[in-house]
């Protein structure tokens, strides 16, 4: 009986190794993109709330998409703004999503459209204070669409909500259209 207790942990080992092992010797799918944006941010502030919009041109963020399954990738995503001068601002945007394909296996050749739920962390400081670190929660909804050979067009519309942090990074809603080009590794 003792033999069985201890043989069961050492299956379930040998079994896990194996399954990793065979998925690492599978090829994965790779996006890498780069992505414009136009967003409209609202903060709530103490009291009352104020709103702005930013335009982000050429690139708002560089993003890569691991395939995790045909209808999955974990994508990490990071934005990097700096602001120079007696007011300079430094702001550091880094998002890992999960877009899932709503249309059938990811396949760069086809326009597709997918959901990406999206968990963020926005650090944000100016010159001479103290930063804070910001966790943000979201989602978005978009389509690839097929341009030529590996090249995909990507459109997002999302929903990003900022949790409050300290006192310095207040409570945010952005609601975001991003538009970027996707280069697929196979």
């Amino acid at each position: 009986m003792r033999s069985i207790i201890r043989s069961v942990p050492a299956a379930c080992a040998a079994t896990l190794l194996s399954a990793g092992v065979a998925l690492a010797q599978q090829p994965t799918r790779v996006e890498f993109g780069i992505d414009a944006a136009l967003t409209h941010v609202s903060l709530d502030l103490d009291p009352g709330s104020a709103s702005y919009n930013v335009f982000e041109l050429p690139v708002r963020a560089v993003r890569a998409g691991f395939e995790v399954t045909p209808l999955v990738s974990v994508e990490p995503t990071l934005g990097i703004q700096s602001v120079s001068g007696d007011a300079g601002e430094t702001r550091l945007n880094f998002d890992i999503g999960v877009p899932i394909s709503l249309s059938g296996p990811l396949n760069p050749a086809v326009t597709q459209a997918f959901l990406r739920p999206l968990i963020g962390f926005r650090h944000e400081s100016f010159t001479g204070e103290h930063g804070d670190t910001q966790t943000a929660l979201g989602v978005g909804i978009g389509m690839r669409a097929h341009m030529s050979g590996r090249l995909a067009a990507r459109f997002e519309a999302r929903y990003v909500h900022g949790l409050r942090a300290g006192d310095f990074l207040k409570s945010t809603n952005e609601l975001g259209l991003l538009a970027g080009v996707s280069f697929f590794t196979r």
